[in-house]
């Protein structure tokens, strides 16, 4: 899930968890603005699988957001992807949007 409110929803909380209550995983990214992961939604929702960025030495990389409610850490900085312009474009990203399919094809 690619994105994230720094206004708690209860609403949004409950549709997470009610997903994860029918073996439907929510995976969610920390997002990418060095604030307190743990106050956004859906990201809040506790049933929620919360992937932060690693860098290339497997550490926390300081771009994303932090906080005790990040379940685990996948790599996204210079992650090579394919570009729409054309079928031989690509580039490098830096971003938790980069570590969410680490997590959520396993």
């Amino acid at each position: 899930m690619l994105f994230n409110f720094f206004n708690y929803s209860d609403a949004i909380v409950a549709l997470v968890n009610e997903c994860t209550d029918n073996c439907i995983h929510i995976v969610v990214s920390a997002s990418n603005d060095h604030k307190n992961a743990c106050l956004q939604t859906p990201a809040a929702a506790p049933s929620a699988i919360m992937v932060g960025t690693s860098d290339r030495l497997d550490k926390m990389a300081g771009l994303l957001n932090y906080g005790p409610c990040v379940d685990i850490y996948a790599p996204g900085i210079q992650i090579l992807l394919a570009f729409i312009r054309n079928d031989t474009d690509s580039w490098f990203l830096d971003r938790t949007s980069m570590s969410i399919p680490h997590v959520a094809a396993q």
